[in-house]
């Protein structure tokens, strides 16, 4: 039976089930009060329990240095700097330089820290690198000054060789223990390692890598292996090495 036009027209059309959509009632656009607040909270929290977590991790988590140095670098004091300055640095030389924090101290200041008679220390704790601190001597004759800048590479170094990788340390030290036989016997460059090392026979290493980095410059250099190791942290040795004699 056919139905009237009419009709048809003004009886609504049923949709069927599978084109129905729920749509959710309108959300309420209530303001989050103190969202803000705790995220800056929560930041505030993470960045004070950095310098706890890394100390409580010295002698568990060997953290790689570049790490540690973005958390305690921090910009030198302008003395400091300007010896910095004069060190012949590569960066990397003077990234690990101002992550050790390093510090001029007066002749008292130095004994009490480093220990009578010596012109300046290096010390470590553990593998916990952003605890390294440097203090060196600042004389009160200027005469003297510019063994400042030798004294400073010299710690410099021994915070370099407490990064270097593990193999290359034990190749360092092979070829250091072979070439300090060739410094001249009577140079006083040996007595001044054995007072360094003390009865700390195991600081050896670390002090030739020290005194022979920055204080010697046979002709034609020490071998390759060696003096790459060192070009990585100064850019002329040579010049540096030279800066000893005043």
């Amino acid at each position: 039976m056919r139905q009237a036009t009419g009709v048809r027209a003004a009886i609504p059309r049923r949709r069927s089930r599978r084109h129905l959509r729920l749509v959710p009632p309108p959300r309420s656009e209530r303001p989050r009060r103190g969202a803000g607040w705790s995220g800056l909270l929560l930041l505030a929290i993470a960045a004070a329990a950095i310098p706890f977590l890394m100390s409580r991790a010295d002698g568990l988590i060997d953290f790689p240095s570049p790490l540690q140095d973005v958390f305690t670098a921090s910009a030198l004091e302008p003395d400091v700097a300007a010896i910095a300055d004069s060190m012949f640095l590569t960066e990397e030389g003077r990234e690990i330089f101002t992550a050790a924090q390093p510090e001029l101290l007066d002749a008292d200041g130095i004994a009490e820290v480093c220990g009578p008679h010596a012109g300046g220390c290096f010390l470590s704790t553990g593998n916990a690198r952003h605890l390294d601190r440097i203090y060196i001597l600042w004389p009160d004759d200027p005469r003297y000054r510019h063994a400042v800048i030798t004294t400073a590479a010299h710690e410099l170094l021994h915070a370099a060789y407490e990064r270097l990788e593990p193999p290359v340390r034990e190749r360092v030290d092979e070829i250091l223990a072979e070439e300090v036989v060739r410094i001249p016997p009577g140079d006083e460059l040996h007595g001044r390692i054995e007072t360094s090392v003390g009865d700390k026979e195991g600081n050896r290493p670390t002090e030739l890598f020290a005194y022979l980095g920055s204080e010697i410059m046979p002709e034609g250099g020490f071998p390759p292996e060696l003096e790459a190791v060192y070009a990585r942290y100064f850019t002329d040795r040579a010049a540096l090495v030279g800066l000893r004699g005043g």
